[in-house]
């Protein structure tokens, strides 16, 4: 008997080691992507805020937005290989347009709040070599030059960084605060890695006042926004509060609305977005932290091979 017990136990103990093994050779990713979800049953990102989802881009061949099932056009534009079936792919003279069907648009309207989440591979954009940015997706309306919202590249020192990856600008408008226009520089350069594939999601938080932005899933940094400067009586700065966006008619992809009308009047306004974007999400609220990591979890589970 104790030697059968002793069969058993050795046999448990080397089920455990092999067991173990494999579990931290199975952790080893090279692109540090979460494993999938075991048993082959993926996750699925249209179940994240699903209620709160304005427009979904996958660029699958089309400029086609799947909550309304519109289509827009592109100018030059092509459509590759992607994170998730195919992507946009910028160049010059090269961009992405959708007119805002109504629905989306009063949906636009009604929003305090935000979240732009998508897939981005991206080349750097370097101080001096052309126009200081570099547009990923704009909401016109709102401001005259930057429109509602803007993400895009802003330009790089890399002389005195030669190492130095991505600078991303986030912008937005709201028309019910004396200050209107509310920008912001994300420098999280090892976060944003130039010329690789990486999950990006920008959010205004019309609670805190404060923008927060996430890469593959982690919260890296937020800064809050006020309205107006400090009362002449000592008060507290006004924060910016709920948003109010006006005007919006359409999105654009990889160019500012001025370039793509022909009618910008400073060279800023000329670059053209040279990368790839995919699985572009644009939502109506703040995701929260968990919801942030459940997109990007489901997003990977989706991912073509690699």
């Amino acid at each position: 008997m104790k030697k059968n017990l002793k069969k058993v136990s050795a046999l448990l103990v080397a089920a455990l080691v092999c067991t173990g093994l494999s579990m931290s050779f199975g952790s080893c990713k090279k692109d540090k992507d979460p494993d999938p979800t075991p048993g082959g049953d993926k996750l699925d990102p249209s179940t994240v805020a699903t209620a709160n989802l304005i427009a979904y881009f996958p660029f699958d061949g089309s400029v086609t937005e799947k909550v309304t099932n519109n289509t827009g056009s592109v100018t030059n534009a092509t459509f590759v290989a992607g994170r998730r079936g195919q992507a946009y792919q910028g160049g010059n003279n090269a961009y992405g347009s959708y007119n805002l069907p109504t629905a989306t648009i009063n949906k636009f309207t009604n929003a305090k709040s935000y979240t732009i989440a998508m897939w981005v591979k991206s080349p750097q954009l370097v101080a001096g070599a052309g126009p200081g940015t570099m547009p990923w997706i704009q909401l016109n309306g709102g401001d005259a030059n930057m429109g509602s919202i803007y993400v895009g590249l802003q330009d790089r020192n890399t002389t005195e960084n030669p190492d130095a990856n991505l600078c991303i600008k986030n912008f937005l408008y709201s028309d019910r605060m004396p200050w209107k226009g509310q920008e912001w520089w994300g420098l999280e350069e090892p976060d944003f890695p130039k010329d690789k594939w990486f999950h990006y999601a920008i959010e205004y938080n019309a609670d805190s006042s404060a923008y927060r932005i996430f890469s593959n899933g982690k919260y890296l940094t937020n800064q809050v926004r006020y309205g107006d400067a400090v009362p002449g009586d000592g008060s507290p700065q006004p924060l910016l509060g709920d948003l109010k966006f006006i005007n919006m008619t359409k999105l654009y992809f990889g160019v500012f609305e001025k370039n793509a009308l022909g009618t910008a009047s400073e060279s800023w306004m000329l670059g053209f977005f040279k990368g790839n974007l995919d699985e572009v999400r644009i939502y109506d609220k703040a995701l929260t932290d968990d919801e942030i990591k459940n997109l990007y979890a489901a997003e990977v589970d989706q991912l073509n091979e690699q």
